[in-house]
């Protein structure tokens, strides 16, 4: 693979100062504004709102950045300096990396960011059934740092700054669920987060200490000359362990369904936003590590398999769990997390096409489930509600939600003349190239899936009879703007997607040491021009499949005594795990209770795991608490002596040279 890190940014005199300066700057902005604006806040009459505008501008000013920089990135990566502090002889450098492949996800966010807190300016107000708040709070200078970390993850030129951002990220995630401090199960579930995504943070830590030993820095541009294979195995080993929680992928997912306690502004962030952090990691590690020739070999090497096994995992369990759950963000979540398995399939794949599908993926997801969120949002907002079973009939109500919520389903069920339609022929194709076969009725399945859960969730909001009497209507415009914005995103890249394909993923491509296949993307091109006939195609479809799910549904599912097993506790939350089928004659119920989905969803749940374990670890706690009581201290110098001999190890392979 050529040595893209080495290489970067031929620009010469101001361009490459401005280069340098755009990306520092929307990075910066959102971080300032959250340390600025809870002071702005004490400002007598306009200071609340002076914070809110304050926070809101310098994420539409770090957008703003970005696109004027993608031009410049489009033609050579950029590289630079965030700080370059110097403590005695030892440099403690943060370097800042831009190439094409670190701006998708940075504009992603950069757009919902900007989006989300536009729309929190209304959602968090008194006029809120479920969650009565107003005027300036906690919530914004948390998302601006959110942002503002993301973005610096994106651009981190070398492993200790990317730990920073890493670590940043995750306090900020667990700041967001824990908004609604009345609540326990709040606490519980910000506290879940914090365990689950820093077991991401240790292997991330290890990865590091990993290259320092190997290359005597952390640079990720020395991490090209490690040439032991075992070595880099190792690293990229525990680098897909760190991925898990961030990239939501089986088993350390549980977090995030936990995570929707929260407000459904702070929910897209950590939800939409957070996934590609993890996604990022991945492939800029298989970039660092591994050589362009095994990317053009076809053959199963155990990378792929694990990789490959761990997105099929998440793309099905995440699946069933979204068509047995009631809660409607939970039910979106699950939704997410299914199509994150899939993303991870096609990355996993080591392939070029791979690639192309996993970064359309990350788009199309990105896009889609920002504006299931808003529409839920919007939903919840009205009506106060969040239960399927209890909402019904709200398109006569919310007629402009209901749209963007359609188009949502539309895409999540990948249809032609949507983004999604246009990663999942990829991921298809990157499979066939490879010669995977077994992987090919996991990603049918994993489609299939995600249809029905969009066909259910847009039945069960807008087209049951379950809320009959709610009183509900369109949300205000900084909330409906969201909406339209993103409905907006997915029919233009669904409709053109020579606007991503070229424009986003050719150049990413290219930037990793790929050459994409000669009309790679041409049969996409055609299909801009087929749109009337589309549309009225898919919406007989999808029609149709409602009136047949619900002849099918129409028997009543009643469980009997026997069928009903105790739930196994949440992973130090004290909840219970919601996998019971909808009450009465619900969509699909009666088809997901002969399937046996609730049941699979039980067997399959690692919180059970995580309770059992944390169980077991209180008992050897109390354990050693007694042999304290009884003045027996061996086991407590035990692991002191431990612990401090681990420690000197790790600091002397820092500071040996």
């Amino acid at each position: 693979m050529r040595n893209l890190l080495s290489r970067s940014v031929p620009l010469q005199g101001v361009s490459a100062l401005n280069a340098v300066s755009l990306a520092s700057l929307a990075t910066a902005l959102p971080i300032l504004a959250s340390l600025l604006s809870p002071a702005l806040a004490l400002m007598p009459k306009i200071g609340r709102a002076l914070a809110v505008s304050v926070c809101v501008a310098s994420a539409y000013s770090a957008l703003a950045a970005l696109l004027t920089l993608a031009p410049i990135v489009a033609e050579a990566p950029v590289r630079g300096a965030l700080t370059a502090a110097q403590q005695g002889g030892f440099g403690v450098p943060l370097e800042l990396y831009v190439d094409a492949v670190s701006l998708i996800p940075a504009l992603l966010t950069s757009l919902i960011g900007a989006l989300t807190l536009t729309y929190n300016t209304r959602y968090l107000s008194p006029s809120n059934k479920a969650y009565r708040a107003g005027g300036f709070n906690r919530s914004y200078p948390v998302m601006s740092l959110f942002i503002g970390s993301m973005l610096g993850l994106f651009f981190s030129g070398d492993m200790l700054s990317l730990l920073v951002f890493w670590e940043l990220v995750s306090v900020c995630s667990y700041a967001l669920i824990t908004l609604r401090l009345e609540l326990r199960k709040s606490l519980a579930a910000g506290l879940k987060c914090l365990l689950q995504t820093h077991v991401g943070g240790v292997g991330l830590i290890a990865a590091a200490l990993l290259v320092n030993t190997a290359t005597g820095g952390f640079s990720f541009s020395g991490m090209q000359g490690i040439a032991a294979p075992e070595l880099r195995w190792l690293i990229l080993a525990l680098v897909v362990v760190s991925i898990l929680p961030k990239a939501k992928q089986y088993p350390l997912y549980t977090w995030l369904l936990d995570g929707v306690v929260a407000p459904t502004s702070a929910v897209v962030l950590f939800n939409v936003c957070g996934f590609q952090s993890g996604v990022y990691v991945l492939i800029r590690f298989l970039q660092l590590l591994y050589a362009s020739d095994l990317h053009a070999a076809f053959e199963p090497n155990p990378l792929v398999l694990v990789a490959t096994a761990i997105g099929s995992t998440t793309a099905i369990v995440g699946g069933i769990n979204g068509l047995v759950s009631r809660d409607l963000k939970r039910v979106i979540t699950c939704a997410a997390i299914s199509g994150l398995g899939l993303t991870l399939v096609g990355v996993g794949l080591l392939t070029p096409v791979g690639l192309a599908a996993g970064l359309t993926l990350l788009l199309s997801h990105a896009l889609c489930f920002s504006l299931l969120f808003f529409c839920a949002g919007s939903v919840i907002y009205a009506s106060g509600e969040e239960d399927l079973d209890r909402l019904g009939g709200l398109y006569r109500d919310m007629k402009a939600v209901a749209v963007g919520c359609f188009i949502a389903c539309l895409s999540l069920a990948a249809m032609p003349s949507t983004p999604e339609f246009v990663g999942k022929y990829l991921l298809i194709q990157a499979i066939t190239e490879a010669g995977y076969a077994h992987l090919l009725p996991v990603a049918v399945l994993g489609s299939l899936l995600n249809a029905a859960i969009g066909v259910r969730l847009f039945y069960a909001v807008f087209l049951g009879d379950g809320g009959r009497e709610l009183q509900a209507r369109d949300p205000p415009l900084p909330m409906l703007a969201p909406i339209l914005a993103t409905s907006g995103a997915i029919l233009t890249f669904g409709i053109y997607p020579q606007l991503a394909l070229e424009g986003l993923i050719s150049p990413a491509l290219s930037q990793l040491g790929y050459t994409p296949e000669e009309g790679l993307f041409e049969f996409f091109y055609g299909l801009s021009g087929l749109l009337l006939s589309a549309v009225v195609g898919l919406a007989s479809v999808f029609f149709a499949a409602l009136a047949i799910t619900k002849l099918l549904s129409k028997r009543e599912v009643k469980s009997g005594e026997g069928e009903e097993e105790e739930a196994a506790k949440l992973f130090l939350c004290g909840e219970e795990a919601d996998y019971a089928p909808p009450r009465g004659g619900g969509l699909y119920a009666s088809l997901l209770h002969a399937a046996k989905f609730p049941r699979i969803s039980w067997l399959t749940d690692p919180d059970r795991f995580y309770a059992r374990l944390a169980e077991a670890y209180s008992l050897f706690a109390a354990r050693l608490l007694k042999l304290d009581i009884l003045h027996d201290y061996r086991a407590t110098v035990l692991s002191f002596l431990i612990s401090a001999l681990v420690l000197l190890v790790g600091v002397g392979v820092l500071v040996w040279k």
